[in-house]
């Protein structure tokens, strides 16, 4: 008799840590779903934010005589009457500067219209000790559900 009341205390001894082990599993996995953080940027705005990424990094990240030889997909990126030339002389008009530079961000984005937003792309050309920085502004457009950039400039 003795041995059953004991056995029966360490059963009881062990619930209360398996439920204690279950409610902690449950309160963290509430935590963790319920602290995501929301989205505030506009649809708008990430639409065209994510053609304007595959565009410079497709085109920072070809060669000057690949990207003359297959300049046909780089038109998919470009609104119809927006036809600029790489090879036309003078400053490249993507990233308006006579240097490559070596890499890119988009920055600041905001909406015209519902069709229309404004992006800042941030061009950076590194070298050992200096870091150099320039800005373009790409308006991009939307056209048959695709975003597709209509003018570059300062």
């Amino acid at each position: 008799m003795k041995y059953l009341s004991h056995r029966g205390h360490r059963e009881y001894r062990r619930k209360p840590c398996l439920v204690f082990s279950v409610f902690s599993v449950a309160i963290l996995l509430i935590l963790v779903s319920s602290c995501s953080i929301p989205n505030l940027e506009k649809p708008e705005c990430t639409e065209s934010r994510d053609s304007v990424k595959q565009f410079y990094s497709l085109y920072i990240g070809t060669d000057e005589q690949d990207r003359q030889q297959n300049w046909e997909r780089f038109q998919k990126f470009f609104a119809p009457g927006f036809s600029p030339s790489p090879n036309s002389g003078g400053p490249d008009p993507f990233t308006l500067a006579t240097d490559w530079p070596t890499t890119f961000k988009v920055g600041e984005r905001r909406v015209i219209a519902n069709d229309k937003t404004d992006l800042q792309v941030q061009l950076y050309w590194r070298t050992d000790p200096v870091v150099v920085q320039k800005e373009v502004h790409v308006e991009v457009v939307k056209i048959n559900g695709a975003w597709m950039i209509n003018k570059i400039g300062n």
